[in-house]
């Protein structure tokens, strides 16, 4: 099988989502497209649609820029192909970031170990809490919108939560907002007002 991975693929990149994590996270996931915060990358496997990983950048007070890794997702048919490695190792050439995140949800043991297998250190929230203190780890969760998740994916190893305990709050509060909060407004206000 030939794997390329492709930008500018969106029309393919709902169908994805929906088909492999449901309608929730395939809203969530393509509002942060459509608001202009998330970019995407579709991966292709033997030209069919088998993936696709949203990711977003933020800035830190040091003027560098660390990189969301919001959502990844890989077809039922394209699973133990590599492609969510592929995915995320694209965004990590394609962003000039000095650290990288993700947020998992608990028992995503596939996720963990596809983490850890492309040199993520895997932490769990409390073990963050104990480190960095509350307000460090509220800024990641708010920054990945991950409140649902029990583990934070980083790297580089060791130093990545250095960098991300210094993202720039307005910036996590503007993206939050945009990502998170505001697509949770609208849906509330589809669901009261049918």
């Amino acid at each position: 099988m030939t794997l390329t991975i492709e930008e500018d693929r969106l029309e393919v990149v709902e169908k994805l989502l929906r088909d492999a994590m449901g309608d929730w996270h395939a809203y969530y996931a393509m509002e942060a497209l459509r608001s202009g915060v998330a970019n995407h990358l579709v991966a292709l496997l033997d030209d069919k649609p088998a993936g696709a990983v949203i990711y977003y950048n933020l800035p830190t007070v040091e003027g560098g820029q660390a990189t969301v890794v919001y959502y990844v997702v890989v077809a039922d048919w394209a699973r133990n192909e590599y492609v969510g490695r592929a995915l995320v190792l694209s965004v990590e050439e394609v962003t000039d970031s000095q650290a990288y995140m993700a947020t998992i949800a608990g028992g995503n043991e596939p996720s963990i170990r596809m983490f850890k297998s492309i040199g993520y250190d895997v932490v769990t929230y409390p073990e963050v809490e104990a480190a960095y203190g509350h307000r460090v780890l509220r800024k990641i969760t708010r920054a990945a919108c991950g409140y649902e998740d029990a583990y934070i994916a980083y790297k580089p190893p060791g130093k990545g939560l250095e960098v991300l305990s210094k993202l720039d709050w307005p910036s996590v509060e503007l993206v939050f907002q945009r990502i998170c909060y505001e697509p949770w407004r609208k849906l509330k206000e589809r669901v009261l007002h049918v």
